[in-house]
């Protein structure tokens, strides 16, 4: 063996070496869900105001958060101005040990958002986001127009599309446009 061979041996062998000792990647793969799809998938999408978060204990010693929204206006749902609803996520700080689950939405006090949101557990009081961190669009602004302006993280998330091709969504939208697409697959669930 030559000593060019032998040299391009052990760099590939080092180069294997080392990426053996990467940090592993921290992402959650889903299925894109569009807005109208979503509001399919959902018992309720509405607009809100985060009031506060409070990490409890579950099954198994997991941690949840339960994060309460006072509820702004209902885009589906029966829910009304002023009214409260407790979103259930596994994941939080108890015991000093911290669960993640990467790709979940992450809300902040006080935060407005527009969220959709599934009942997969009737009677309990809680309620859990339809798709994750695509189920959470936080409001960011107004547009010119006063329509209000809505951004959706994907951090933590590999979205793909039916075909399994990985898909990157504009991340940007009014509430308008959103609301459309709730409003029309309200609809066609109705006729």
């Amino acid at each position: 063996m030559t000593s060019r061979r032998l040299f391009l041996a052990l760099l590939g062998t080092a180069l294997c070496g080392l990426a053996s000792l990467a940090t592993p990647a921290r992402a959650t793969v889903a299925l894109h869900l569009d807005d109208a799809a979503q509001a399919e998938k959902s018992d309720l999408v509405v607009l809100a105001k985060v009031q506060s978060q409070e990490v409890v204990r579950g099954e198994g010693g997991r941690p949840y958060t339960h994060t309460t929204l006072v509820v702004e206006r209902a885009l589906k749902g029966a829910k009304k101005k002023g009214e409260r609803v407790v979103i259930r996520q596994m994941g939080g700080t108890l015991d000093g040990k911290t669960l993640k689950i990467p790709g979940d939405a992450a809300f902040e006090d006080g935060e407005r958002v527009v969220v959709f949101l599934a009942d997969r557990e009737p009677g309990k009081g809680v309620v859990f986001l339809t798709a994750l961190a695509q189920s959470k669009l936080a409001v960011v602004g107004t547009a010119a127009d006063g329509d209000l302006l809505l951004h959706r993280s994907q951090e933590g998330l590999l979205l793909l599309d039916g075909a399994h091709r990985a898909v990157r969504p504009e991340p940007t939208t009014t509430l308008g446009a959103l609301e459309a697409a709730v409003q029309g697959k309200v609809q066609a669930e109705v006729e």
